[in-house]
């Protein structure tokens, strides 16, 4: 997995046209303190192809999940938020500036770093 950074979080998302629309494929509690979120994306780098995205959230603080039968209800309608403040990150579904409101998300992670993986498109 790759570093994912206030600075280079805006042309990942600009690639991945803020992955809106995208498909909620898994949520996964890989230890009590990381979560990672996969979601299936067109790649504007990949001829707007679909791919696989993993994001992956460690020293989680606070965290909203769903549960797998209610993806297919996720509103990614308007993408995902990536919110950097001092020594937090947060990732949700929709459009939010400040970890404050990003709590208002359908699901959302709050935690210390993240990081992401491109991985080949799969249902």
């Amino acid at each position: 997995m790759k570093p994912l950074s206030r600075s280079n979080a805006p042309m990942l998302l600009e690639r991945l046209d803020g992955v809106k629309d995208a498909l909620l494929r898994k949520i996964t509690v890989t230890t009590p303190t990381s979560i990672t979120v996969e979601f299936s994306v067109q790649d504007a780098h990949r001829g707007f192809d679909w791919i696989n995205i993993a994001f992956a959230i460690e020293e989680v603080s606070d965290a909203r999940l769903l549960d797998e039968r209610n993806f297919k209800h996720a509103d990614m309608s308007e993408g995902i938020s990536l919110v950097f403040e001092a020594e937090s990150v947060g990732l949700a579904s929709g459009s939010y500036n400040t970890l404050a409101t990003i709590t208002e998300a359908q699901f959302y992670i709050i935690g210390r770093s993240a990081k992401y993986e491109e991985l080949p498109f799969e249902e």
